[in-house]
Protein backbone atom coordinates (compact mmCIF):
# COMPACT_ATOMS: atom_id res chain seq x y z
CA UNK A 1 0.00 0.00 0.00
CA UNK A 2 0.92 3.62 -0.49
CA UNK A 3 -0.05 6.37 1.48
CA UNK A 4 -0.18 9.62 -0.08
CA UNK A 5 -0.52 12.60 1.83
CA UNK A 6 -1.68 16.03 0.51
CA UNK A 7 -0.22 18.75 2.05
CA UNK A 8 -0.77 22.07 0.17
CA UNK A 9 -0.81 23.66 -2.39
CA UNK A 10 0.77 27.56 -2.99
CA UNK A 11 0.66 30.32 -5.55
CA UNK A 12 -2.35 28.92 -7.08
CA UNK A 13 -4.61 31.62 -9.28
CA UNK A 14 -8.18 32.07 -9.76
CA UNK A 15 -9.41 31.25 -13.63
CA UNK A 16 -10.62 34.29 -15.38
CA UNK A 17 -13.77 31.63 -16.16
CA UNK A 18 -14.60 32.19 -12.76
CA UNK A 19 -17.36 34.90 -12.90
CA UNK A 20 -19.56 35.16 -9.52
CA UNK A 21 -16.55 34.08 -7.46
CA UNK A 22 -13.30 35.21 -7.08
CA UNK A 23 -12.24 33.43 -4.04
CA UNK A 24 -10.73 29.84 -4.51
CA UNK A 25 -12.10 27.12 -2.54
CA UNK A 26 -9.66 24.38 -4.13
CA UNK A 27 -9.80 20.14 -3.52
CA UNK A 28 -7.46 17.84 -5.22
CA UNK A 29 -9.32 14.50 -6.77
CA UNK A 30 -6.33 11.16 -6.61
CA UNK A 31 -6.15 8.23 -8.96
CA UNK A 32 -3.61 6.06 -10.59
CA UNK A 33 -2.79 5.12 -14.22
CA UNK A 34 -2.65 2.15 -14.83
CA UNK A 35 -6.11 1.53 -12.97
CA UNK A 36 -5.50 -1.50 -10.83
CA UNK A 37 -6.41 -5.36 -12.54
CA UNK A 38 -9.31 -5.33 -10.15
CA UNK A 39 -11.15 -3.10 -12.59
CA UNK A 40 -11.32 -3.84 -16.15
CA UNK A 41 -11.19 -0.87 -18.90
CA UNK A 42 -14.83 -1.54 -20.28
CA UNK A 43 -16.27 -1.22 -16.96
CA UNK A 44 -14.30 2.07 -16.26
CA UNK A 45 -15.39 4.53 -19.37
CA UNK A 46 -15.78 7.14 -16.80
CA UNK A 47 -13.89 7.75 -13.71
CA UNK A 48 -16.71 9.40 -12.32
CA UNK A 49 -19.51 6.88 -13.13
CA UNK A 50 -16.81 3.91 -12.49
CA UNK A 51 -17.79 1.35 -8.86
CA UNK A 52 -14.48 -0.02 -9.31
CA UNK A 53 -12.15 3.08 -10.11
CA UNK A 54 -10.17 3.84 -6.71
CA UNK A 55 -10.56 7.82 -6.67
CA UNK A 56 -10.17 9.98 -4.09
CA UNK A 57 -10.44 13.42 -2.76
CA UNK A 58 -9.60 16.24 -0.24
CA UNK A 59 -11.61 18.27 1.61
CA UNK A 60 -12.33 21.73 0.42
CA UNK A 61 -10.09 24.37 1.65
CA UNK A 62 -12.70 27.29 1.92
CA UNK A 63 -10.26 30.01 3.94
CA UNK A 64 -6.39 29.26 2.03
CA UNK A 65 -7.51 30.78 -1.32
CA UNK A 66 -4.88 30.64 -3.23
CA UNK A 67 -2.19 28.69 -0.80
CA UNK A 68 -4.74 26.08 0.83
CA UNK A 69 -3.53 23.15 3.56
CA UNK A 70 -5.49 19.99 3.23
CA UNK A 71 -2.70 17.21 5.22
CA UNK A 72 -5.30 14.67 4.15
CA UNK A 73 -3.89 11.09 4.12
CA UNK A 74 -5.32 8.50 1.49
CA UNK A 75 -3.93 4.46 1.05
CA UNK A 76 -3.71 3.69 -2.65
CA UNK A 77 -3.95 0.13 -3.55
CA UNK A 78 -1.01 -0.49 -6.09
CA UNK A 79 -0.84 -3.31 -8.21
CA UNK A 80 3.08 -5.04 -8.36
CA UNK A 81 3.30 -3.98 -12.37
CA UNK A 82 2.80 -0.07 -11.25
CA UNK A 83 6.44 -0.08 -10.27
CA UNK A 84 7.60 -2.24 -13.73
CA UNK A 85 10.09 -0.12 -15.60
CA UNK A 86 8.78 1.68 -18.51
CA UNK A 87 5.13 1.19 -17.60
CA UNK A 88 4.01 4.69 -17.60
CA UNK A 89 2.72 4.46 -14.54
CA UNK A 90 1.78 7.50 -12.16
CA UNK A 91 -0.19 8.94 -9.63
CA UNK A 92 -2.87 11.74 -11.63
CA UNK A 93 -3.56 14.54 -9.25
CA UNK A 94 -6.18 16.71 -10.55
CA UNK A 95 -6.85 19.82 -8.34
CA UNK A 96 -10.37 21.97 -8.75
CA UNK A 97 -12.09 24.83 -7.10
CA UNK A 98 -15.19 24.61 -5.96
CA UNK A 99 -18.12 26.86 -7.86
CA UNK A 100 -21.59 27.37 -6.60
CA UNK A 101 -23.81 27.86 -9.77
CA UNK A 102 -21.71 25.79 -12.23
CA UNK A 103 -20.29 23.04 -10.21
CA UNK A 104 -16.12 22.54 -9.89
CA UNK A 105 -13.77 24.08 -12.56
CA UNK A 106 -10.73 22.59 -13.01
CA UNK A 107 -7.64 24.80 -12.18
CA UNK A 108 -4.86 21.93 -13.18
CA UNK A 109 -3.37 19.03 -12.85
CA UNK A 110 -0.16 16.77 -11.94
CA UNK A 111 1.22 13.76 -13.15
CA UNK A 112 3.46 11.89 -9.86
CA UNK A 113 5.60 9.20 -12.08
CA UNK A 114 6.16 5.67 -10.62
CA UNK A 115 9.90 6.42 -10.74
CA UNK A 116 9.79 9.68 -8.71
CA UNK A 117 7.99 7.73 -5.78
CA UNK A 118 10.19 4.71 -5.77
CA UNK A 119 13.41 5.96 -6.61
CA UNK A 120 15.87 3.43 -4.96
CA UNK A 121 15.39 1.88 -1.78
CA UNK A 122 13.81 3.61 1.02
CA UNK A 123 13.61 2.44 4.56
CA UNK A 124 9.99 1.09 5.48
CA UNK A 125 7.63 3.79 6.78
CA UNK A 126 9.41 6.83 5.83
CA UNK A 127 8.16 9.42 3.68
CA UNK A 128 9.28 10.89 0.72
CA UNK A 129 8.34 14.66 0.14
CA UNK A 130 7.59 15.50 -2.94
CA UNK A 131 6.48 18.98 -4.94
CA UNK A 132 5.44 19.42 -8.83
CA UNK A 133 4.11 22.40 -10.64
CA UNK A 134 0.64 22.41 -11.23
CA UNK A 135 0.11 22.23 -15.36
CA UNK A 136 -2.78 23.44 -17.03
CA UNK A 137 -5.28 21.92 -19.24
CA UNK A 138 -2.90 21.68 -21.89
CA UNK A 139 -0.61 19.99 -20.66
CA UNK A 140 1.92 24.09 -20.17
CA UNK A 141 3.09 24.83 -17.59
CA UNK A 142 0.38 26.76 -14.89
CA UNK A 143 0.23 28.53 -11.72
CA UNK A 144 1.29 27.41 -8.62
CA UNK A 145 2.96 24.23 -6.74
CA UNK A 146 1.59 20.83 -5.05
CA UNK A 147 3.15 19.44 -2.08
CA UNK A 148 2.66 15.72 -1.11
CA UNK A 149 4.38 12.93 0.81
CA UNK A 150 4.82 9.24 -0.22
CA UNK A 151 5.60 6.53 1.73
CA UNK A 152 4.76 2.64 1.83
CA UNK A 153 3.37 0.74 4.25
CA UNK A 154 3.96 -3.19 4.28
CA UNK A 155 6.29 -4.55 1.69
CA UNK A 156 8.10 -2.22 -0.65
CA UNK A 157 7.45 -3.01 -3.85
CA UNK A 158 9.61 -5.19 -5.93
CA UNK A 159 11.11 -3.51 -9.31
CA UNK A 160 11.34 -6.29 -12.09
CA UNK A 161 14.04 -5.41 -14.59
CA UNK A 162 12.94 -5.75 -18.17
CA UNK A 163 13.41 -8.74 -20.48
CA UNK A 164 17.17 -8.60 -21.55
CA UNK A 165 17.46 -7.43 -25.22
CA UNK A 166 17.07 -11.01 -27.74
CA UNK A 167 20.02 -11.11 -30.08
CA UNK A 168 17.50 -11.43 -33.40
CA UNK A 169 16.25 -8.45 -35.86
CA UNK A 170 12.43 -8.22 -36.25
CA UNK A 171 11.17 -6.06 -38.65
CA UNK A 172 8.61 -2.91 -36.79
CA UNK A 173 6.10 -1.49 -38.87
CA UNK A 174 5.25 2.14 -37.46
CA UNK A 175 4.00 5.88 -37.87
CA UNK A 176 7.00 8.38 -38.78
CA UNK A 177 7.31 11.10 -36.42
CA UNK A 178 7.48 14.16 -38.16
CA UNK A 179 10.82 15.93 -37.49
CA UNK A 180 10.50 19.65 -35.17
CA UNK A 181 11.66 22.24 -36.91
CA UNK A 182 14.91 23.80 -35.78
CA UNK A 183 15.10 26.53 -33.33
CA UNK A 184 18.23 29.11 -33.52
CA UNK A 185 19.67 30.64 -30.18
CA UNK A 186 18.86 34.38 -30.54
CA UNK A 187 22.26 36.28 -28.95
Amino acid sequence: MLEITIISAQELKTPSFCFFSHHLKPFITITTFPLPSSSSPSSCNSIKGCSSCHVYSTMIDDVGGPNPTWGDKFLLPLDPTFFTPNNYSCVNLQLFTKRALLGPSLLGWVQIPASDIFDGPLPLGLARRLSYRVRERDGSSGHGVVNVACRFLGELPVIRQPFAAVDTWQTVTGIPVTALPMRTKCT
